[in-house]
């Protein structure tokens, strides 16, 4: 499967990261087993987002926790390497979530090619 998939139980612990998200966030088998909070992967996630100072590098990923609590949304990223990923974060019956991330680097190319498009990575 091309797409990265984490699925979070109610209280936002792993309950499964396929193989491309264990790739892309570099976590091991054993941790993906343990049921690891998202919180906690948060540093493993410092792809997915443009260079930052350590201290917006902080509040980046509470960013993102609050929005993976608030539930159902789409939000581009841009890695560090410069590759953009679609993130859908979906409510799950029973509370808990499915986060699905997607690399559109090809698509937001030719957009941008088009219309000036990307905005901005907030």
């Amino acid at each position: 499967m091309q797409d990265g998939i984490v699925l979070l139980d109610p209280d936002l612990n792993a309950t499964f990261l396929n193989r491309k998200m264990r790739e892309f966030w570099e976590i091991s088998e054993e941790l993906a087993t343990s049921r690891p909070s998202y919180a906690s992967l948060s540093p493993a996630t410092g792809g997915l987002r443009p260079d930052l100072a350590p201290e917006d590098a902080a509040d980046f990923a509470a960013k993102r926790l609050a929005e993976v609590r608030a539930g159902d949304h789409v939000r581009d990223l841009q890695t560090t390497d410069n590759r953009r990923v679609r993130a859908h974060c979906t409510n799950l019956a029973g509370g808990g979530r499915m986060l699905t991330y997607c690399d559109i680097t090809d698509l937001a190319a030719m957009r941008s090619s088009l219309s000036g498009w990307p905005p901005p990575i907030r």
